[in-house]
């Protein structure tokens, strides 16, 4: 029989340093048996650090760091001024970042706390039945569970925070109906389509993480913009993977693994994979096997972006091993923004691929609202693949062989041809010289078609319609062949690459 009334099993105050930053705090506590559901409650402060001249270090420190992969000196420059100038409001109050998982007896990650509307609430609930935004519902087993709060940054001095756990009848019909997930507007039934290229967004938050709609309304805005897929990738969770039925485009279902030092979307998951365990936290390179385990992709988010205190783990740490990634977002939102170094993340992709990697180039938006709900076309990318067909399963194996696209609208698809044989993007092609042709689509206004071979650029040629462009003689030998087109010093699209092996 369920445990009746209320009952306090975890009750905590802790404080966490500057010098607790990138660790682990557990908090371990016991469940009877015959408990229905559990209440959890977080909440730490002061959210901000109002230490002006300690944060003006740490904020300038980033500032050098993220204009250090810029070319030139006068680069360097323009981009600590102009991103400096984005930033200059953190002086005053950076943020402090703490979170807190729900790990159950199995060591299974239940939910966590993020800084989400939903996590203001009074209380997050789980159940057998249901459970609040970002945590999974099912049995509560007796046993020794653990809150584990993660200290992702404090900057200037000590926060406080407060925890409590709480054993609860089984829940009412109000606090169900309460749970119960949103409906899209309209459910809507798809009819499967064949092979083509398809496009949609690699990287987006729902309500069960940091953004700002529901499931079933990011699906709707997503499709509104002529998409095809999504990718959902709440932040260390995929709870919101269990809502997705009747909705107007693909889900691919996977998460954002948001560690202290980088965060990896991985996909063709629905079950996350804890990137700390009993405090430890993991390295991609212990991460990467249980992932694959799973049949999943890993990738990297915003490689170059600021890091701390500005996006508190976001930024790419060095010596990620190669063999562990298998996509990088090269295009991340505005390809001129300050935030981003898109170059950087272009030539790091660049020489990966030199160095025998051959890992798949994706775009992102990294959608949590309607900040990112631009049209296409426009100066905002997308991700194109070509798919056996719209299923998730299809997407995923598009993806797995990399044949993308990165795209703000136009699609550059590029085929090596020879002995009536023919090699489309994330494919090769055995011979020692191929015809390289070139399909165009949907471009929405003339544009500079660039060829490369192995990394070096090759060719440049003016484009201003659709069709069919065929050059002999630039795939003349062995290499990793791909396009770009560019239009006043902006990218429009980036292929992926078509191989030309030498025979035998």
């Amino acid at each position: 029989m369920p445990t009746s009334g209320r009952r306090t099993l975890l009750s905590h105050r802790g404080t966490a340093r500057a010098s607790d930053s990138k660790r682990v705090l557990l908090h371990p506590f016991e469940v009877p048996e015959g408990v229905a559901a559990l209440a959890f409650r977080f909440n730490f402060g002061p959210r901000t650090s109002t230490d002006r001249e300690t944060n003006q270090q740490l904020i300038e420190a980033a500032l050098r760091l993220h204009a250090s992969t810029r070319a030139t000196p006068e680069e360097r420059q323009k981009n600590l001024q102009e991103h400096g100038a984005e930033v200059a409001h953190l002086f005053g109050a950076v943020n402090n970042l703490l979170n807190a998982v729900l790990v159950d007896p199995s060591g299974a990650w239940r939910g966590r706390w993020d800084r989400n509307p939903a996590s203001e609430q009074d209380a997050h609930l789980v159940s057998e039945q249901l459970a609040s935004k970002g945590f999974l519902k099912g049995r509560i087993g007796a046993g020794r569970w653990c809150v584990a709060v993660e200290v992702h940054g404090v900057f200037g001095p000590e926060v406080s925070y407060e925890l409590q756990v709480e054993s609860r009848d089984p829940l009412s019909e109000e606090e169900l109906r309460a749970l119960r997930p949103a409906s899209p507007a309209q459910a809507v039934t798809r009819k499967p389509r064949g092979p083509g290229w398809y496009l949609g967004e690699m990287h987006s938050h729902s309500v069960h993480s940091d953004g700002r709609h529901e499931v079933g309304e990011l699906a709707s805005r997503a499709a509104k913009l002529g998409l095809d897929f999504l990718c959902l990738t709440d932040h260390n969770t995929t709870a919101g993977l269990f809502e997705v039925g009747g909705l107007p485009l693909t889900i691919v279902p996977g998460c954002e693994l948001t560690t202290f030092n980088g965060h990896h979307p991985i996909y063709g998951t629905r079950e996350l994979i804890p990137w700390h365990r009993g405090g430890k936290v993991l390295s991609l390179a212990e991460l990467a096997p249980l992932i694959r385990e799973k049949g999943a992709l890993i990738s990297v988010a915003h490689p170059f972006r600021s890091g701390d205190p500005i996006c508190t783990g976001c930024r790419m740490p060095a010596g990620l091993r190669p063999e562990d990634l298998d996509l990088l977002e090269v295009w991340y939102r505005r390809w001129d923004s300050a935030e981003a170094d898109n170059l950087a993340a272009r030539a790091r992709w660049n020489e990966l691929w030199g160095k025998g990697r051959r890992i798949t180039a994706v775009a992102a938006r990294d959608w949590h609202g309607p900040g990112q709900e631009t049209p296409v076309p426009g100066p905002v990318p997308f991700t194109a693949v070509h798919a056996r067909d719209d299923s998730a399963e299809g997407i995923l194996d598009g993806l797995r062989r990399g044949a993308v696209v990165a795209t703000g609208g136009p699609l550059v698809d590029l085929s090596l041809v020879a002995h009536g044989r023919r090699a489309g993007i994330g494919s090769s092609l055995e011979a020692r010289r191929a015809l390289l042709s070139v399909e165009l689509s949907r471009l929405d206004g003339p544009v500079e078609l660039r060829l490369f071979r192995s990394g070096e650029e090759v060719m440049r040629a003016p484009v201003e319609t659709d069709g069919v462009h065929e050059h002999d003689g630039v795939a003349d030998r062995p290499g990793f062949y791909r396009a770009e087109l560019w239009r006043e010093g902006l990218p429009r699209a980036i292929s992926n690459h078509a191989v030309l092996e030498a025979p035998g």
